[in-house]
């Protein structure tokens, strides 16, 4: 009973002209042309700021291959790092790192901005009794919230060429 529910439902969605962005084919769609045709601007600052804006080429551009790119997206990063447990005595345990990444889409040729945006991405970590363990805590949990933050650009992207370009 449930899957004779089920297919107006699916008969319905297929009609409305939905087509899944993840689609798995051998052959590059036509957003994957799109975000292979976009050139990002590396930031040169931090190493978190440079696992951000090279983890997001490599999400558009997986294999570089693309040699065309009239669209540019100029990135700003931007780091803040709070308390995220203060203990009775005042003792900071566990912190968090918030990261903002800005994008500028714009068209090569004319300069035009196409679109832009931010996304955020919150992460926290162990105050430790060892310096060094804090140190690797608090880069590896800024480096991997460095990645999501580019994976959630790459997603704005894909929202963006998908709109803009039916």
């Amino acid at each position: 009973m449930r899957y004779f529910l089920l297919l107006p439902l699916l008969c319905m969605l297929s009609s409305c002209g939905f087509k899944p962005v993840y689609k798995q084919s051998g052959a590059p769609t036509e957003l994957d042309q799109r975000l292979k045709s976009v050139d990002v601007t590396l930031l040169r600052g931090t190493r978190a700021e440079q696992i951000f804006s090279s983890e997001l080429a490599d999400l558009l551009d997986p294999q570089s291959k693309a040699t065309a790119k009239p669209y540019l997206l100029e990135l700003q990063y931007k780091r803040d790092e709070q308390p995220a447990i203060v203990q009775q005595d005042r003792t900071i345990t566990r912190f968090r790192i918030i990261l903002i990444g800005s994008y500028v889409l714009k068209d090569k040729a004319t300069g035009k901005v196409l679109n832009k945006g931010s996304a955020t991405q919150r992460v926290t970590y162990d105050d430790l009794t060892n310096e060094f363990a804090n140190y690797s805590a608090q880069t590896d949990s800024e480096q991997r919230a460095a990645r999501e933050l580019a994976e959630q650009i790459r997603q704005r992207l894909l929202g963006y060429f998908n709109k803009a370009y039916q």
